[in-house]
């Protein structure tokens, strides 16, 4: 797990941690970008709540209203990251039920915490799981339907492709 400079533990790569110190170094100093610091430790690991936090904080303290698109995309990111971590722990902890529930949401806001089409498809397959935990086949059926729609495997790649070969 990564630390600060203070030794505290951090979420996130331990290059998250070396941004969230520099840009604080940068803040307390009155140097450098601490937003653009931050925002670029964010960009390579979007699971950093702290660093969306954190650029929320030195906007709205350095001026910027509640409402404006760069607080509001950061405090967004930092709460679905949350939601996310919570609903990993219901998981663990054989609260499906929550779990699905927590997933269903963190799984519409993935891409707010800059989730790959990777990350979004583990979203859903841990969906998926814990539907299938849960006892509810309906539900883990159509949510199985809905993936390889959006995520065929290679055997239904292959027999598109046969199918437009013979229409063609």
């Amino acid at each position: 797990m990564a630390k600060d400079r203070q030794g505290l533990p951090l979420a996130g790569a331990t290059e998250s941690a070396a941004a969230l110190d520099r840009a604080v170094a940068d803040y307390w100093g009155l140097t450098g970008d601490p937003v653009g610091v931050l925002k670029s430790a964010l960009a390579v690991d979007p699971s950093f709540a702290l660093g969306a936090i954190a650029v929320a904080d030195r906007l709205l303290t350095g001026g910027f209203r509640g409402d404006h698109p760069e607080v509001t995309n950061a405090l967004a990111a930092a709460e679905a990251a949350h939601r996310a971590l919570d609903a990993y722990r219901r998981l663990g902890a054989g609260d499906y039920s929550a779990a699905i529930d927590a997933l269903s949401s963190a799984r519409s806001e993935a891409i707010r915490i800059g989730g790959s089409h990777a990350q979004r498809d583990i979203v859903a397959q841990t969906l998926i799981a814990a539907t299938e935990r849960s006892g509810r086949r309906r539900l883990a059926r159509a949510l199985r339907a809905e993936r390889a729609a959006i995520r065929p495997s290679l055997r239904v790649k292959e027999a598109y492709e046969r199918a437009r070969a013979n229409a063609a």
